[in-house]
C-alpha cells in the first residue's frame, strides 16, 4: 500500500464518519460494525452477548428514520474510497453483479431472483482497486429485485429501448463512480482526477455501453462475448472480430495467475403463472470450489473498427466504434481444464508489448470482485441472517461491505506483499495477543512480524492445514473470530494490570490512615 492511502485504512473505520442525523446513531453504527468484524459469520445474538447491545443493533437496523438508510450507512465508505482512489493516481473499477437468496418465505420490500421462488435481491457492485490490485473500497452498490412475474417474450425494440432495462445498470455505474471521484477531487482538493479504468466481464459486452464510454472519454476493458462485424453492411460475409485478431502475430507471452473454478449445475423448475412457460427449467450454478493456478498465455492485439449487427440500437453510430482488441489464448493447459481464451475490448493503446501486457494485467484483477462477493456470502455468512423486512437486509449489507473489503485487503497483502510489516493490516493489540497465544503454545512470533506470518497464524487459529493449500474464507473468518477473543482478553488483562498498578501506588498512603492506628490501639 502506498503511504498516501495508508492513513485512510482500516476501511471499517469509514463507517464512523456516517451522518445518520444523530451522533449517537453513528457511534452505535461504528460499534456494531466492529463487533461484526470481530465475530464474522455469526448471527447477531451470538455476536452480542449483552442483551442491551443486541437490542441496540436491532434498533439501528430497524430504524424508521430516513437518515438511517442503506445508502446513508455506506456513504462515508464511498466518499473515503473516492479519496483513496484520488491519492492512488491510477485505479481500476471492477464491476460485477451477484445475487443474495434467503430462506423463510417472502418479506416486505424484497422480491425474488432469477426469477424463481427464492426470496432475495441483486447487487451490482463497483470495487475500486489499485493497478497492483490493492482493494481501496466499494465505489458503488446498486440493489434491486425482480417481481417474479413472467410477461412473455418482448420484441427486440421493446427490450432495447426500455429505460427501466436492467442492462442500463452498467452505464449508470460508470457515470456515478466517475462523478463521485470528480466531486471528491474538487471538494477535497486532492490533486488531479485519477486515471480510472472500468473493468467488466462478458455480461457488459454491449455496444450501447461501449459507445457511451467512448463518447464520454471513459477508459474501459471489457471482455467480449459477441463476435462483432469488422465491415458494415447487412449481408457482410467478411471475417469477424475473433477470426481477424486470431490471424495476427503473437506480440507477447505471459504467465499469469487465474482462478480455476469447478461448477456443478442443478436443474430446478421455475414457478410461474404462465401455462406456456411452466415446463421451462432453470439451471442454477452451484460453485463447489475454486483455486488459483498459473497459465502460460500467448497474446495478440490489433486496433480495428467494429460495427453493429442488423437492427442495432439507434445510439450506435453508423461509422462504427474504433477500439483495441487483445486476444489472450492459453497454451499447454492442464488436462481436464478449459484453456483461458479472452477477447478484450478496450480504448487503451496496444502499440507495444508493454501496453498489451498492461491491458491483460488489469483484466486479471477482475477476480478480486468475485472474491469480495464470496467474502460477503461465505465469510460473513450474510445470507444466514434472518430479518423481517428487506430494508434491514439492505442496511446490514452496507455494514458488511467494508468488512469484506478489509478482509480482502488482508488476503491481498499476504499474497502480493507478504514481507510487509503486519502493522499495515493488523492492529498492535491483535499482534500482541497473538504473540502471547503463540508463547503459550511454545512458539515465538517475530519481533517485527510480516503480514504473511500473521495471516497464516490467523488461518491456523481457524483450523487451516498448510498441506491443504491457500486458506478459504470460512477458515479465515473462524481464525479472525478466535483472534478477536484473544485480543479482547488481552485488552481486559491490560486494563486490569493498569488498575492494579494504580491501586498499588495508593496503598502506602492508605496504610498510614485510621485503620493502622486502630490496629496499634487494639494491642
Amino acid at each position: 500500500m502506498s503511504g498516501s492511502t495508508q492513513s485512510l485504512f482500516n476501511v471499517v473505520d469509514d463507517l464512523a464518519h456516517a451522518n445518520l442525523g444523530d451522533k449517537r446513531r453513528t457511534i452505535r453504527l461504528a460499534r456494531v460494525a466492529k463487533a461484526i468484524q470481530n465475530s464474522p459469520g455469526l448471527s447477531l445474538p451470538r455476536v452480542f452477548a449483552d442483551p442491551s447491545q443486541l437490542n441496540a443493533a436491532y434498533r439501528l437496523l430497524a430504524s424508521m428514520s430516513k437518515d438511517v438508510s442503506a445508502a446513508s450507512i455506506l456513504e462515508p465508505h464511498r466518499v473515503r474510497t473516492a479519496q483513496r482512489a484520488a491519492l492512488a493516481g491510477t485505479v481500476l473499477v471492477l464491476h460485477d453483479t451477484t445475487s443474495f437468496r434467503f430462506g423463510g418465505g417472502g418479506r416486505p420490500d424484497m422480491g425474488v431472483v432469477d426469477p424463481s421462488d427464492s426470496t432475495g435481491f441483486y447487487m451490482h457492485s463497483s470495487l475500486c482497486v489499485g493497478v497492483d490490485g490493492e482493494p481501496l473500497g466499494v465505489a458503488r452498490a446498486h440493489l434491486w429485485h425482480r417481481s417474479g412475474e413472467t410477461h412473455g417474450k418482448r420484441s427486440r425494440t421493446e427490450s432495447m429501448y426500455d429505460p427501466n432495462s436492467e442492462s442500463w445498470r452498467w452505464n449508470d455505474a460508470v457515470h456515478e463512480v466517475d462523478d463521485q471521484m470528480r466531486h471528491e477531487v474538487d471538494v477535497g482538493k486532492l490533486g488531479r482526477l485519477p486515471r480510472i479504468i472500468h473493468v467488466m466481464d462478458r455480461e457488459a459486452d454491449c455496444l450501447v455501453l461501449l459507445t457511451d464510454m467512448l463518447e464520454h472519454d471513459r477508459s474501459f476493458i471489457v471482455r467480449a462475448d459477441a463476435d462483432r462485424r469488422l465491415v458494415p453492411g447487412r449481408r457482410s460475409t467478411d471475417d469477424k472480430l475473433f477470426a481477424g485478431v486470431a490471424r495476427t502475430d503473437v506480440q507477447a507471452t505471459r504467465v499469469v495467475k487465474v482462478v480455476r473454478r469447478v461448477v456443478k449445475r442443478k436443474d430446478k423448475a421455475i414457478a410461474t403463472t404462465d401455462d406456456a412457460t411452466k415446463k421451462r427449467r432453470q439451471r442454477t450454478p452451484i460453485e463447489t470450489w475454486s483455486e488459483m493456478r498459473s497459465a502460460q498465455l500467448e497474446i495478440r492485439a490489433m486496433r480495428t473498427r467494429i460495427y453493429g449487427s442488423n437492427g442495432c440500437h439507434a445510439f450506435i453510430p453508423p461509422e462504427g466504434l474504433e477500439v483495441s482488441v487483445v486476444y489472450v489464448q492459453e497454451i499447454d493447459a492442464p488436462q481436464g481444464v478449459e484453456p483461458v481464451c479472452w477477447y478484450l475490448l478496450t480504448d487503451q493503446p496496444v502499440g507495444t508489448a508493454w501496453e498489451i501486457e498492461f491491458v491483460v494485467d488489469c483484466y486479471c484483477r477482475r477476480w478480486l470482485i468475485e472474491e469480495m462477493h464470496k467474502a460477503i456470502k461465505t465469510g460473513c455468512g450474510y445470507e444466514k441472517h434472518q430479518f423481517e423486512h428487506g430494508e434491514q437486509y439492505y442496511r446490514m449489507l452496507s455494514i458488511v461491505l467494508p468488512i469484506a473489503v478489509q478482509a480482502l485487503r488482508a488476503r491481498w497483502y499476504s499474497r502480493e506483499h507478504g514481507d510487509a510489516d503486519a502493522s499495515l493490516v493488523y492492529e498492535a493489540d491483535q499482534i500482541e495477543a497473538l504473540r502471547i497465544h503463540m508463547h503459550q503454545k511454545r512458539k515465538t512470533l517475530s519481533t517485527r512480524p510480516t503480514v504473511v506470518e500473521v495471516f497464516l497464524l490467523v488461518a491456523r487459529l481457524g483450523g487451516h492445514l498448510p498441506q491443504n493449500g491457500a486458506p478459504g474464507w470460512l477458515v479465515l473468518w473462524r481464525g479472525h473470530a478466535k483472534l478477536a477473543m484473544l485480543t479482547e482478553s488481552y485488552r481486559a488483562f491490560r486494563a486490569w494490570e493498569s488498575a492494579k498498578q494504580d491501586a498499588s501506588v495508593m496503598e502506602p498512603e492508605h496504610a498510614s490512615g485510621s485503620d493502622s492506628d486502630w490496629i496499634v490501639t487494639a494491642r
